[in-house]
Formats: C-alpha cells, structure tokens, sequence
C-alpha cells in the first residue's frame, strides 16, 4: 500500500508545472520611516520610570542615526535614555547630547503648582 501512495505522489510531482526560480522576484518589506523610528524611541523613553521622556528631543537621521537632546536630572537618567534608545531595532548609533540640569533648573521643575 506504501508504495502505491509514493508512486502516486511520484506521478503528480512529474506532471506539475515547472517553473524558474531564477524569475522569482524577492521583495523586502519598506523600512520604518525615520519618523516612525522616533516615535517608537519616545514610547520606550516614556515607559521608562527613572526617565523623563517629556524632557528628551530625539532626532532621527539617516540609517538609524539617533540624536538626542535636552535636560535630565541626573547621569543615571542620562544613561539609562541611552540604554533605552539601545534597545529599539534600527537604530545604528546613539549621540547622547542630553545634559544633567543645574540644581536650580531641579527646584523649578518640581516648585508646588507646576
């Protein structure tokens, strides 16, 4: 019985269609755009606890080039936007240009009523 069903299956493969795997075309999906990439980096930034991702500007060059600037509160938040930005696929290099705010900037942000 085995060997009918291989004989069979044998029959079918002869008589389908041949075809040139030279004449397949191999389409890639589009890459993000560069705005999409940015958007992405700010959910990661915002999601973060010690960061504060309304305080980073981030800017997306070509081939995943990230920059970011703006004022943090310390090196560790510096850092750890770094290490955020790290983690999202594409982006090829980080130039951190975020500066650790002056203790007077700190009172400002967290004065009662702001």
């Amino acid at each position: 019985m085995m060997k009918r069903d291989d004989d069979e299956l044998t029959r079918r493969a002869l008589a389908a269609p041949r075809f040139d795997n030279r004449q397949l075309e191999i389409v890639h999906p589009e890459p993000d755009s560069n705005e999409t990439l940015a958007e992405a980096i700010k959910v990661v930034l915002e999601k973060d606890p010690p960061v504060d991702g309304s305080k980073v500007a981030v800017h997306v060059g070509d081939r995943g080039a990230v920059r970011i600037s703006g004022a943090v509160l310390s090196s560790l938040e510096r850092e750890a936007a770094e290490n955020d930005i790290w983690s999202v696929s594409r982006v090829r290099s980080v130039e951190n240009q975020l500066h650790v705010a002056p203790s007077e900037m700190l009172a400002e942000r967290f004065r009662p009523g702001r």
